[in-house]
């Protein structure tokens, strides 16, 4: 279909697989989006919980720590530590169920949190080990799909037990050899630590393979930068004989160690090398920066929409607008250890705090949240005239129709 009769599809980016690009919000997310257009205030899809502030690897990136509003001397408390904190987290998530109605007048649905992923801005879910995977195992026995963001390093048995039980984990790794993996991640003294990571990525996927109710995707992310590009080929040979499924790479969004023009060109070819000679059904390459545009580390948008149906919970326990919050100088809506999650996301505070978004939000952010709210004003301005779904009258259903017609139309390439 031309662009012409999909005005949607030179807004997505269809070269990557669909569970990576904004297509798949857009689809699947369809009714909730159309009432968040409306400025109705449905549970969020998903919801990023760190557990943790704290880290175990030093690495020069680190994005906690460079994403312009933060102090290296301040961390939120790690209340989430606590497991009893965090069964009060997941039961409010858990609790927060509604019936809204559809995309459509005459139609009704029910609106929950579907997804939830661990991770961290600045720590590593695993220190806090016990409680998340306590929280992990409440929310997967409650049908609620879950992922796990982690370095690696402190997977044990009882950490792999339920990262088996898990829909994804996604292992940084950066590098291609001990001594670069140390020398970025742990200041020169942690050749051990990259051994140690390919040793338990490896236990999971033995065991992964020895069961018959594991489904858990192995992926791993390269962040490329001047120091490790040139390993690249080297890691992603290393990661797929270990059995990881997808490889996503990204550029330092951080911006301490950026390509020159001479490297990204170097960092192509060997991506090119890989696509060539390592891609298969089982082992693909995500390139969620492509290496030779320089622009997509920078929040590039006006209007924020992703935070009206993604939110972020901080190792504090407060409630944020997305992952890149959760510091002592982000927007909080309050907190969930005091107060029932859906009451903070319908509250007072939340809205009146709309008014700040994005414009006191860090001055980088990803590139997947950059593609998303780009679309969504694309949505917006034709089809919803630029005022939104409440102010369109008779004509909603029709240009609803239209809408969906051309969301279900964008295929990947």
């Amino acid at each position: 279909m031309t662009n012409e009769l999909n005005p949607l599809l030179k807004h997505v980016r269809l070269n990557i697989p669909e569970c990576f690009n904004e297509a798949k919000i857009i689809k699947k997310q369809y009714s909730r989006i159309v009432n968040c257009l409306q400025e109705a205030i449905l549970p969020p899809y998903e919801i990023i919980i760190h557990p943790s502030s704290i880290c175990n690897l030093k690495c020069f990136w680190c994005i906690g720590k460079n994403i312009g509003h933060t102090s290296n001397r301040l961390y939120p408390l790690n209340s989430l530590s606590d497991p009893k904190n965090m069964q009060k987290i997941v039961k409010g998530i858990l609790d927060y169920r509604i019936k809204s109605k559809g995309w459509r007048e005459d139609t009704s649905e029910h609106f929950q949190v579907e997804n939830v992923s661990f991770s961290g801005l600045m720590g590593e879910p695993l220190v806090a080990k016990e409680s998340t995977l306590l929280g992990m195992r409440l929310l997967i026995e409650n049908d609620i799909r879950v992922g796990l963001f982690t370095n690696g390093i402190l997977m044990d048995e009882a950490a792999i037990e339920t990262i088996l039980l898990s829909a994804w984990v996604h292992f940084s790794i950066d590098a291609g050899s001990k001594k670069t993996y140390s020398w970025l991640k742990y200041q020169g003294t942690g050749e051990t630590l990259f051994v140690k990571v390919l040793q338990n990525l490896n236990k999971l996927a033995i065991k992964k393979a020895n069961s018959k109710e594991a489904k858990v995707e192995i992926n791993a992310g390269f962040v490329l930068n001047r120091f490790n590009y040139a390993e690249v080929y080297d890691a992603a040979r290393i990661l797929k004989n270990l059995g990881v499924r997808f490889l996503r790479i990204k550029t330092d969004i951080a911006q301490k160690f950026l390509l020159n023009s001479e490297e990204r060109k170097e960092a192509k070819l060997l991506l090119d090398k890989i696509k060539l000679k390592l891609v298969d059904r089982n082992f693909e390459l995500v390139e969620i920066h492509t290496v030779d545009k320089i622009d997509n580390r920078k929040r590039s948008f006006h209007e924020c929409f992703a935070h009206k149906i993604v939110g972020a919970i901080g190792s504090d326990g407060g409630v944020y607008p997305c992952n890149y919050h959760p510091h002592v100088t982000g927007i909080c809506y309050g907190n969930a250890m005091e107060r029932p999650f859906r009451e903070i996301w319908e509250g007072g505070q939340r809205k009146r705090l709309f008014h700040y978004i994005p414009q006191k939000c860090p001055p980088v952010c990803d590139p997947f949240k950059n593609r998303v709210n780009k679309l969504f004003g694309v949505v917006k301005r034709i089809y919803c005239g630029g005022k939104g779904l409440g102010k369109l009258g008779v004509y909603k259903n029709d240009l609803l129709t239209k809408l969906r017609r051309n969301t279900a139309r964008l295929e990947n390439n």
